[in-house]
């Protein structure tokens, strides 16, 4: 039993000295951080942290700051009053807005695609009801879907 302990403490203590971590501006060092993607950040404020599946140093926003995105490069905590200019809608003609916009959306080439399999939620832009993505990417327009055929029919020719 003894020999257990031993083992859970040097594990512990390996992986709280996993590398040296340096917090920028308006963060501070985490024992047992959420990865940046799952913190808040003006895209998603009330985001609910993921759940941690192993225990990694990392940095967290002090007090009264957030991501500014949802991005893992270069995304620093600024203040959360600086967020409010990036919260309007940016949802183009025949989208709405979503509280968790799966990227994995209907198209006209997949018209039941499957949303895939996500651990977090992030808001985002999805089509409007009767409508669909006219490619599998998700800045492409949506149109109605009985307006596939006649897009894929342009297409050919086209060329």
């Amino acid at each position: 039993m003894a020999y257990i302990k031993y083992i859970l403490f040097f594990v512990s203590l390996i992986s709280y000295t996993d590398g040296t971590v340096t917090c920028g501006a308006n963060e501070y060092l985490v024992r047992c951080s959420h990865p940046i993607v799952c913190q808040p950040s003006c895209t998603d404020p009330d985001r609910v942290p993921c759940p941690t599946v192993a225990c990694i140093r990392g940095c967290e926003c002090t007090q009264g700051y957030i991501r500014s995105t949802d991005e893992t490069e270069d995304n620093p905590c600024i203040p959360i009053s600086e967020c409010q200019n990036q919260n309007k809608s940016t949802c183009a003609m025949n989208e709405v807005e979503s509280e968790c916009a799966n990227p994995c959306q209907p198209s006209c080439g997949e018209l039941k695609r499957e949303p895939c399999p996500t651990f977090t939620c992030s808001k985002g832009c999805i089509c409007a009801d009767g409508f669909v993505r006219t490619t599998n990417d998700t800045s492409s327009a949506c149109v109605i879907k009985d307006q596939c055929p006649q897009l894929e029919l342009a297409g050919r020719e086209a060329k």
